[in-house]
């Protein structure tokens, strides 16, 4: 072969594996729900889960088993009609399991940090 073909092609393999070097991990990337952090230098994972919802989950909360949420079910929760009727996605008087999802995470309390305790984590 003539010296620049080889020239070439071990260009393109060195920029091939420096470009795989750099790439990030498939397990780096799919930890969406732990974050690191350090205390007196020890590395641990820090729970960022959503704080608990005012209303149970999707098989809790239907009582009948029907596999869907009526309304007198969902009013037993103390669900709001409006919440209840904007999360019906399909207008169809009653919540799937994805639909009741929305419901939870409407529902769910959340707090923001205090300035003390964020500043403190920094």
């Amino acid at each position: 072969m003539r010296p620049y073909i080889l020239s070439a092609i071990a260009l393109l393999s060195l920029v091939a594996v420096s470009a795989r070097a750099a790439a990030p991990s498939a397990a780096a990337t799919t930890t969406p729900l732990a974050a690191p952090s350090t205390e007196n230098g020890i590395h641990a994972k820090e729970d960022i889960s959503l704080p608990p919802s005012a209303v149970p989950p999707f098989a809790k909360a239907d009582r009948n088993h029907d596999g869907k949420i009526e309304w007198s079910e969902a009013k037993a929760l103390k669900v709001p009609k409006k919440l209840f009727k904007h999360d019906d996605f399909d207008n169809n008087g009653t919540l799937d399991e994805t639909e009741w999802m929305f419901v939870r995470l409407d529902m769910t309390v959340f707090t923001p940090l205090t300035r003390a305790k964020a500043t403190a984590t920094h």
